[in-house]
């Protein structure tokens, strides 16, 4: 039995491909791996484009199926905190039920933070720190101009002793 050489070609390619892999894993060099092959770089160059497309479209997928897990089991907690409340307004226990619906308002946060719908909280610095920041700053800079002025002087010592030293 043939087989087509199209299939053939594929799976040499994927066959070196696991090579390819298996060398950038431990570090190996394009040109090396090339050399090893018996290819050139570009195709070695090529492999690992196709190889990292690979990789990251797994990756993707294993936090795909992680989120999906994640989700499953708040929509399971929230199912739960949703009953509980129930029991316990059927049983009068009003001061529990509101725990109970602030653990699942939790539950909805945590949630909406998994799929993306909270936006970045912004921190408001109030007068207070804002006057801190600001002399702290003034400090900083007016001790780096005193450290920059040591040094001038410094310079303009060690320059004048040079003089003194090249005339004498």
């Amino acid at each position: 039995m043939n087989i087509p050489v199209r299939t053939k070609k594929k799976t040499e390619i994927n066959n070196r491909r696991k090579l390819v892999a298996q060398y950038t894993l431990n570090r190996l060099d394009q040109t090396d791996i090339a050399e090893k092959l018996g290819v050139t770089q570009g195709t070695i160059s090529n492999d690992l484009k196709a190889l990292n497309k690979q990789w990251l479209e797994a990756a993707q997928d294993d936090i795909s199926q992680i989120k999906a897990r994640e989700l499953a089991e708040l929509d399971f907690m929230e199912l739960d905190a949703a009953i509980t409340i129930q029991k316990l307004k059927k049983d009068g226990d009003y001061s529990k039920a509101l725990r109970y619906a602030g653990h699942r308002l939790d539950i909805k946060r945590d949630r909406a933070k998994m799929l993306g719908l909270y936006e970045p909280e912004k921190v408001e610095l109030d007068a207070n720190i804002k006057g801190e920041l600001e002399g702290a700053r003034e400090l900083l800079q007016s001790t780096i101009a005193g450290i920059a002025s040591r040094f001038r002087a410094e310079e303009l010592l060690d320059q004048t002793e040079q003089q003194a030293s090249d005339s004498s």
